[in-house]
């Protein structure tokens, strides 16, 4: 079941006009009034016959697989509803369809004690879409979501007693089983209103409303915001991220849809291609975003290569109406006012002045800086960047962090290139962290890397023993070239998202932490 959306009045309106149907009317004896719409049927040989019949001694002959797909849109209480069968919601446009109808309808109704599956998205530098499934009914804690961090997206558990619904699974759509028959769908339909209008959910699920992906009209609301912003200087402070998780040294250039093939850009930059189109006398609007592309030359290759949409790499915030709105992945996001207070107040809390690190040079990457630094104060710094540790027992391997400080330091260094590696810099310090205070084999290994590159006083700081966590600060330095707004630069909001997961959690293991931003002059 669907929710279609008030600005549905007629049920064609809601249907792809591109798939042909045949429209039929409920009988009177119908407890709604609607139409249902049923496609053209599809019947055709499968694939596998034509496969295994050249190995077959006696073909498979008058073998078909058959497809229907059907929709019944009902009026009730002043709302369009569509029921699909088949493969009906395929006949659907996905527009006219309400996003969070039956999440919603779910979480109003479900038991918490009793949930089956879980769907979600982490925002970062990647989207990281997650099932997670119980193997008997459970409650939210046994799924281990990162309800800091994460996007519900669909729902199934059992409901609760007394309802008449058994089992429901909520996403854009509803899915329901209930004892009550077709004759009783006015009954039916009673209940999912008053389920999608009740707010139950606040109290097991409030958290959701954190970050949530807004609608279709607010989205294009907010598109025009983004088109005024970019005819700013400095694009109103948007920046182009990369839409994938890239490797850096692998890039020679960056160029745009439009832009001249003998230019070449070193870094992303907005402005540079909004002003490739202002030149042209043509100021992208979000359609000229949405169509075109980022391009990259890699190392070694000579042509230029379309990588991602302009709109889906673009990372923007703004304020409408006293509420902040983020731009990512090519979808808006609306975040609660008091959750965006608590991520950016922390943020603010563990942000200091990056003294003792010198500032670095524009185009200069991670680890020249980082050797830059020992080499400019080898009594203060120890270098450790790239060098690879194995945790006992096996695992990944990791950097223990990128420079040690004499003053018991564990500096972990990114250039700001998006939140692409700023994801990669949070998650690499609390993964130290962890490991550096239970991982005994580990700090043997460091120890003995740091006394044979001659850092015996470094060395000396790294104990057999577990370590005392307080005397140690995990330093997150971040490389950015000033812009005109004020320094330090924000960080984009789920990366603070990300920072404040990943900070806590070293907080929470007994070290301090701090965030401190490097110019690059």
């Amino acid at each position: 079941m669907f929710l279609l959306k008030d600005s549905i009045t007629n049920p064609e309106d809601a249907l792809d006009p591109d798939k042909s149907r045949t429209a039929i009317q409920l009988a009177d004896n119908s407890s709604v009034w609607g139409t249902l719409f049923v496609g053209a049927q599809k019947r055709g040989i499968p694939d596998w016959v034509g496969m295994l019949n050249q190995f077959l001694v006696e073909p498979v002959v008058d073998v078909y697989s058959a497809s229907i797909a059907a929709v019944l849109i009902v009026w009730h209480e002043e709302r369009y509803f569509a029921l699909t069968f088949g493969s009906g919601r395929f006949l659907l446009d996905p527009r006219a369809c309400v996003r969070d109808f039956g999440l919603k309808v779910t979480l109003n109704r479900v038991d918490p004690a009793k949930l089956r599956s879980m769907d979600s998205k982490v925002y970062d530098d990647l989207v990281v879409s997650t099932r997670k499934q119980l193997s008997r009914s459970g409650a939210v804690a046994n799924f281990e979501l990162d309800v800091g961090r994460a996007l519900l997206r669909g729902v199934t558990g059992d409901a609760n007693d007394g309802e008449i619904f058994k089992r429901l699974t909520g996403a854009s759509a509803l899915r329901f089983t209930t004892e009550l028959s077709f004759s009783q769908l006015d009954d039916i339909l009673e209940e999912v209103v008053a389920a999608y209008e009740d707010t139950t959910y606040q109290a097991n699920f409030g958290w959701i409303d954190n970050v949530r992906e807004v609608n279709e009209e607010r989205a294009e609301e907010l598109d025009g915001l983004l088109e005024t912003a970019l005819l700013q200087p400095d694009a109103g402070g948007a920046y182009l991220a990369p839409a994938d998780v890239v490797d850096w040294t692998e890039i020679d250039a960056f160029n745009y849809t439009g832009g001249s093939s003998g230019v070449e850009y070193q870094d992303l930059s907005l402005p540079a291609y909004v002003a490739i189109h202002i030149g042209k006398g043509q100021p992208p609007d979000i359609a000229a975003l949405k169509r075109h592309r980022v391009k990259v030359r890699r190392d070694g290759q000579p042509q230029w290569r379309d990588e991602w949409a302009v709109y889906e790499c673009i990372v923007w915030e703004t304020d409408l109406n006293g509420r902040k709105y983020v731009l990512f992945d090519g979808r808006w996001f609306a975040v609660d006012q008091q959750y965006a207070a608590s991520v950016l107040g922390y943020v603010a809390s563990i942000s200091v002045d990056p003294s003792g690190l010198p500032d670095g040079t524009v185009g200069e990457w991670e680890e020249v800086y980082n050797a830059a630094v020992e080499t400019a104060d080898p009594a203060t710094y120890a270098l450790l960047d790239r060098q690879l540790f194995t945790p006992t027992g096996g695992g990944s391997q990791i950097e223990f962090c990128d420079l040690l400080s004499s003053g018991c330091e564990l500096v972990h260094v990114k250039k700001r290139s998006g939140s692409a590696t700023l994801s990669h810099l949070f998650a690499q310090g609390s993964v130290a962290a962890d490991l550096f205070l239970q991982d005994q084999g580990l700090r043997a290994a460091v120890r003995q890397n740091l006394t044979t590159a001659g850092k015996t006083g470094h060395a000396a700081l790294i104990p057999p023993d577990r370590p005392v966590p307080n005397d140690f600060e995990v330093v997150y330095a971040v490389l950015v070239k000033p812009g005109r707004r004020a320094w330090p630069p924000p960080l984009p909001f789920f990366s603070a998202v990300n920072l404040m997961h990943h900070a806590t959690r070293i907080q929470n293991l007994g070290f301090r932490v701090s965030i401190r931003h490097v110019r690059l002059n």
